[in-house]
């Protein structure tokens, strides 16, 4: 009897541990799959824009920060300038400073939380280089055309006198940093925002116009080298296979207006009506992403997302997504009937251009209208939902929906 109780417990901690042998390998196994996935599809599952912070340092210090917007189905792109001097509460500090502060401190991952508060925007990527790194990325594209309003006549802090004629001007490695980072007292604050916006605008054309080549061997290595992100190797690559896509041609950068006050000895930007003003030129930029045809862009249009299944979270899913384009999503909710096969957006101010624009976004083919077609209602089993709520679209979610499009 002794015997047997021995062998039943020594087998049952020979299965335990068995057990837990297996846990570590399927574990392992399932962490080393998750770290091959690549990360910018992966982020394109739940979010359809690509979105990039930028920034360009000197010596730890941001010398210009913007957040690039990319839309793949159409093509378009959008750019966000974000000054270093701008103020708020920067909550890890607990109190009110410049929102580069961060960066300085090495902080870039709450330096990017902090942005992405202000835009309230999710941005999963970051990408920084050093002044140095753009120099040689500029060589390497062959130089940088940069349009210069007004000649440039100084002596740098080497005692080098430099001089930039008016106009378009193609610039190598050195004399576009240093075009970059001149001081002049004299310049009014926009011009020289502007001045760093255009060096973004130019590195982008630049890229665009040699991607043939810049995402190859040897050229991406260089590329590669001289920049930072949150992510690396095959992802990296898969993030610039988007970012050399947007035209610079095109590309009118956004920013931020406001009134400077002293705080604390600095100079801080403080934006219009609290960054109100600033975030609704950022939705209207991203409706003007994916938009077609004649769109009123300067109406907020308000949405309600109703789930016609019974699959779990899926008008919530469905909403995060058209409020991250910067649609009002006034309700999220069941709708009366949980029988919907084919996904539809119904059209209560009737045949608008931007229902067009609302289905796009998730490949919705089906967009009708109260009054126009009411038949369907009979033939298709639509629902003419009436929750009170007043709203310019209704989108109800079939079981074409797979939670980011409708199979079509």
């Amino acid at each position: 009897m002794i015997k047997i109780s021995k062998t039943i417990k020594l087998d049952r901690t020979v299965l335990f541990l068995f057990l837990i042998l297996i846990v570590l390998v399927v574990t392992t196994v399932l962490l080393v799959i998750g770290l091959n996935e690549n990360q910018v599809a992966k982020s394109l599952e739940t979010d359809s824009v690509v979105k990039t912070l930028f920034v360009i340092e000197q010596n730890g210090i941001p010398v210009e920060i913007a957040v690039l917007a990319y839309y793949p189905e159409t093509g378009r792109s959008a750019m966000f300038d974000i000054p270093g001097d701008f103020g708020k509460i920067i909550q890890s500090l607990e109190r009110v400073d410049r929102i580069d502060v961060l960066y300085r401190n090495g902080r870039i991952f709450e330096f990017k939380k902090e942005i992405e508060e202000i835009m309230r925007l999710s941005i999963p990527f970051y990408i920084t280089m050093d002044v140095e790194g753009l120099r040689r990325i500029t060589d390497l594209l062959g130089g940088l055309e940069i349009f210069i309003p007004e000649p440039v006549d100084f002596v740098d802090d080497s005692g080098v006198r430099v001089l930039l004629p008016k106009g378009n001007v193609l610039l190598d490695g050195e004399k576009l940093v240093t075009y970059l980072l001149y001081d002049n007292p004299d310049e009014y604050i926009p011009t020289g925002e502007n001045r760093k916006q255009q060096t973004v605008i130019s590195l982008l054309k630049a890229l665009n116009k040699n991607s043939a080549k810049i995402l190859k061997r040897p050229f991406y290595q260089v590329l590669e080298k001289n920049v930072k992100s949150n992510i690396s190797g095959e992802d990296l690559h898969s993030l610039f296979q988007y970012l050399v896509n947007i035209d610079g041609e095109r590309l009118i950068p956004q920013g931020v207006t406001g009134t400077y006050r002293e705080v604390d000895g600095q100079m801080l930007l403080f934006p219009d009506r609290d960054g109100e003003t600033f975030r609704e030129i950022i939705n209207q930029s991203f409706i003007e992403l994916v938009a077609t045809g004649e769109v009123d862009y300067e109406r907020i249009y308000a949405i309600e997302v109703l789930n016609g299944t019974d699959i779990q979270n899926l008008a919530r899913n469905c909403g995060n997504i058209y409020q991250s384009f910067g649609f009002d999503v006034v309700r999220v909710a069941n709708a009366s009937e949980q029988n919907y096969e084919n996904t539809v957006v119904i059209d209560h101010i009737s045949e608008n251009p931007m229902a067009q624009v609302i289905a796009q976004l998730i490949r919705c083919e089906r967009v009708v209208s109260p009054g126009v077609d009411e038949d369907l209602s009979q033939t298709e089993g639509i629902y003419w939902e009436n929750s009170g709520y007043s709203v310019d679209f209704t989108i109800i979610l079939g079981r074409d929906f797979n939670g980011r499009y409708v199979r079509n």
